[in-house]
Order: C-alpha cells, then sequence, then structure tokens
C-alpha cells in the first residue's frame, strides 16, 4: 500500500488554486480601493509632518535683558515698598539697543501705573509681546517666561506660561502688574486685531474692572512714580530676567496645539477649500465645455444683431 504524498496531484491543485486565484484578481474592480488608498495616502502624510523635528532657542543674555531686569528690580522694591504688595509682573517698551546706560532720557519719565490681570489676560499679553515686537522696540515681560511658537498662526502663538519662579499661570488668577500709559494701547490693538477673541481688562485688587486709570497711577511722596525714579532704588539683580523659548519648524502637533477660534476658523476654511477643489477638478471638463457653448451662442447673439442692423439700415 502506497502512503507517499502524491507530488502531482498536489501540484495539480496549486496549479487549479492559483488559476482561480488569478482569474479572481483580473475580474476584481481595483478602482473601489481608490478612497481607501487615498486615506492611506493621507493618513501616511500627517504621520510624516506629525514627525517633524521641532528646535527651540532660548533668549540669550544681552544689554537689553539685563537693563530690563536691573530696572523692573527697582520697579518691583519702589512699588512694594508704597503699596506693600509684592509685584508679579512688569511689563516695559525697550529699544532693540537698550542698555543700563543708555536707558533714560524720556522714556523712563513715564508714569507707572499699577492693576491686576488674570492669567489669561497675562497669556495675551505675552501674545502681544510676540506679535507687535518692531525693529524699533519690544515689549519686555519681566516676571514672565513663556513659549511661543513663530510658524503658528498669529495671537495663537504662545505655548507655555509660568512665572519667574516655575510656576505655571493659572488661567483665574490675579496677578499684579505694573507698567506705563502704553500699555493700554496694546490692550486695545490686541483686541482689536484679534478680532475681541483677545479682550484685556485691567482690575484693582478684588477683581473688579477699572473705569479710570487715573486712579491706579502709582505716587511717590505725592508725584507720580515713574521708571526714573525706580531706577534709583538700590538693588542687586542676579537673574538675567524673563525667559522667553522661541519655537521653530512645522511639526503638525505643535503647529495645531491648543486652538484657538482662530486656528479652528482657518483650519474649517482649508478643509471646506480642499472639499471644493475635490468637487470641482473632476468637473472641470464640463465646466469648459459650458464657457465654450456660451461663447458660441455670445457669437450667434452679434451676428444676428449686426445683420439685423445691416438690412435695417439699406
Amino acid at each position: 500500500m502506497n502512503t507517499g504524498i502524491n507530488f502531482k496531484r498536489l501540484k495539480r491543485k496549486l496549479k487549479k488554486k492559483l488559476y482561480h486565484f488569478l482569474v479572481a484578481v483580473n475580474d476584481f474592480d481595483f478602482g473601489r480601493l481608490r478612497p481607501a488608498c487615498y486615506l492611506l495616502l493621507i493618513a501616511g502624510i500627517l504621520l510624516a509632518w506629525a514627525k517633524l523635528p521641532t528646535k527651540e532657542v532660548t533668549n540669550a543674555t544681552g544689554a537689553q535683558i539685563l537693563a530690563g531686569a536691573q530696572t523692573s528690580a527697582g520697579i518691583r522694591t519702589a512699588v512694594t515698598e508704597q503699596t506693600g504688595s509684592p509685584v508679579d509682573v512688569v511689563a516695559l517698551f525697550l529699544t532693540k539697543d537698550a542698555s543700563w546706560q543708555t536707558l533714560s532720557g524720556t522714556q523712563t519719565e513715564e508714569t507707572l501705573y499699577s492693576f491686576y490681570l488674570t492669567g489669561k489676560e497675562l497669556s495675551y499679553l505675552a501674545e502681544g509681546a510676540v506679535t507687535t515686537v518692531t525693529k524699533e522696540n519690544s515689549l519686555y515681560l519681566d516676571g514672565l517666561n513663556f513659549t511661543y511658537h513663530k510658524n503658528r498662526l498669529p495671537f495663537n502663538r504662545v505655548t507655555a506660561l509660568s512665572t519667574a519662579s516655575g510656576t505655571e499661570v493659572s488661567a483665574n488668577t490675579l496677578y499684579h502688574v505694573v507698567s506705563t500709559e502704553d500699555i493700554f494701547a496694546l490692550f486695545h490693538y490686541i483686541s482689536y486685531r484679534s478680532i475681541g477673541i483677545m479682550d484685556v481688562y485691567p482690575k484693582d485688587a478684588s477683581g473688579a474692572l477699572l473705569s479710570d486709570y487715573q486712579k491706579i497711577i502709582l505716587t511717590e511722596t505725592g508725584a507720580p512714580l515713574t521708571i526714573q525714579s525706580a531706577r534709583t532704588m538700590p538693588v542687586s539683580v542676579s537673574a538675567n530676567g524673563s525667559v522667553v523659548t522661541t519655537q521653530s519648524g512645522f511639526n503638525l502637533i505643535q503647529l495645531i496645539k491648543e486652538p484657538n477660534r482662530i486656528t479652528i476658523c482657518v483650519v474649517a476654511l482649508f478643509i471646506a477649500l480642499l472639499a471644493l477643489i475635490w468637487y470641482i477638478v473632476p468637473r472641470m471638463n464640463r465646466i469648459r465645455v459650458w464657457f465654450r457653448i456660451y461663447r458660441i451662442r455670445s457669437r450667434k447673439r452679434s451676428s444676428r444683431t449686426l445683420l439685423y442692423g445691416l438690412r435695417k439700415r439699406f
């Protein structure tokens, strides 16, 4: 009795199965897989986009940073002595080439104001420091460490915010801020440019909105406290001031992280544009035919009008 494997029969079965498989593949409509292929392609692009590297650069020690830190330290000392309330953030408008020696004149004679902002409004202030920076000057925020991504949409660039001690800023907590009169114009500018998304309202220590900014002017022996008078306070600064970390790159996760209404609207418009293109492209040939028919009919109408005019004239 032969119990061995019949290789010829096994070979015929394999050939038969292979033949049926090839016939099935030949009859299959691969057009059905097109949507799945598109989805896989988009998923692959998004995955590769999310893996792009992100670079970070922290501001280096410079004359402007040191001048801002020294001036802010004097302001903190003077305000604490006058009000008894510690200052969380000092906002100063400094020129790019400012230093402790050159920071003088009319800029240091500006009056100082004391008010309170919520942590959420502090993030708006940091956003304003990034968005409104010019070639001549910039907003220095002593007491705030923040990270921003320069390739994100405007008014959504700040990704992290903390105090000088490293504590994360709480959105609903009030923080004591001291600055000059120019800061109020910046608040209006931020609100206008962000279409009302970033509204900043100065408050008093109890959280009530301020209606008269003259009431929050800081004074010293009856006279307004200025930057120049605060610079005369004896202070020692060991720190280099506010730490600002700049991120760059096109990492998808970092670009859309914690979106606000502006980002959501832009993304929605971009998706709508892609959908419109997806709908129009297959119908472009039909649209071209419509335009050709319209031009032919326009020519016929013009020729008929011209012929009718000639007949009527002669």
